[in-house]
């Protein structure tokens, strides 16, 4: 348990492993994001402590003491610590997680790789550097000056400790769930964002590769997915109506035909997610009822227009015969 006396710039739980969660909240608290990790301080202003303190007070954040990766990176710490100084009006010195070997003079980094820092990051000779811990003064000019990290001596005023998360990943693109899906690769460095069937991009393609970037940002916009086209379709020249509410996936048309003409083909067709229309095209054709089966032996029968539209056809039974049924019927 850390002690209640104990000033933390930057509270916050690095346990998140998934890009659903919002791992910027580094940023928003006061840390910076450097090669997709997060930098951040830890004060204590009431004693000097030591190094294996220090180590775990950024382990109790899931993150260790921080390495510092190049002169860039050197920069931007001591920019952010200048701006996050306790006391504006003095300097101080905040423990890394690096360590200096006296007797072969290599730098490490926490995980024991060699460092690739230049000796222009040091504020100390050679010859000066006598101990294994390292930590990084943060100076505010005028009145201090001489930035860099060094060891020994230079622990006068350490009341700090600079720690850094494992490499995070940008945050989930927010996307149409309606009309886009996205995934990931095993790395979690590249997002696909796909239109799902029946949806295309703007340049007609269906999916776009997203890259996450040093800063924790894509590289790009989350595209828009608009439904797919089928081309128009023309009912002009059949005695009959076709209503369409579109041409776009899922739309659909209605044919109707003129009341003395019957429909052959489907009565609706709807664009399919490939861009074409399902079915056939209907026509309107003349109605022509079937030929009336009447037994010669039970009587006649006589039509006014054959088996056309709207004839009327009338039943005579033989003498002696009773009819059952209509008198009449009609071709509709």
């Amino acid at each position: 348990m850390l002690r209640s006396n104990v000033l933390f710039v930057l509270f916050m739980g690095f346990i998140c492993s998934t890009a659903e969660e919002n791992q910027h909240m580094c940023r928003k608290e006061g840390g910076f994001i450097y090669n997709r990790k997060c930098f951040w301080i830890i004060f204590d202003l009431t004693l000097k402590f030591t190094s294996a303190q220090a180590e775990e007070k950024c382990r109790v954040f899931n993150a260790l003491p921080a390495n510092i990766y190049d002169l860039q990176h050197l920069n931007h710490i001591s920019s952010y610590g200048r701006e996050k100084n306790p006391n504006s009006d003095s300097d101080y010195v905040a423990f890394l997680g690096m360590k200096y070997d006296p007797a072969s003079k290599v730098l490490t980094n926490y995980h024991e790789s060699i460092s690739d820092l230049p000796e222009s990051a040091w504020l100390q000779k050679p010859i000066n550097r006598k101990f294994t811990e390292v930590g990084i003064r943060i100076a505010n000019p005028p009145m201090f000056t001489g930035e860099g990290i060094g060891t020994g001596d230079l622990f006068l005023r350490l009341i700090g400790v600079i720690c850094e998360t494992d490499q995070l990943s940008c945050s989930s693109p927010q996307i149409n769930m309606e009309t886009q899906m996205r995934s990931y690769s095993d790395d979690h460095l590249t997002c696909t964002i796909s239109c799902k069937p029946g949806f295309v991009l703007d340049d007609g393609s269906t999916s776009v590769i997203l890259s996450c970037q040093d800063n924790l940002e894509w590289d790009g916009e989350v595209p828009t997915c608009q439904p797919v086209e089928c081309p128009d379709l023309s009912f002009d020249g059949q005695p009959g109506l076709m209503h369409c509410n579109g041409n776009k996936y899922q739309d659909g048309c209605n044919f109707v035909c003129d009341s003395n003409k019957q429909l052959k083909g489907p009565r609706k067709r709807i664009c399919n997610e490939d861009g074409t229309w399902s079915e056939i095209q209907p026509t309107c054709e003349d109605v022509i009822c079937e030929p009336i089966d009447f037994p010669a032996e039970q009587g006649t029968f006589d039509c006014t227009d054959g088996n056309n539209y709207a004839s009327y056809c009338s039943f005579y039974c033989k003498s002696g015969l009773q009819r059952w049924g209509a008198k009449k019927v009609v071709c509709l």
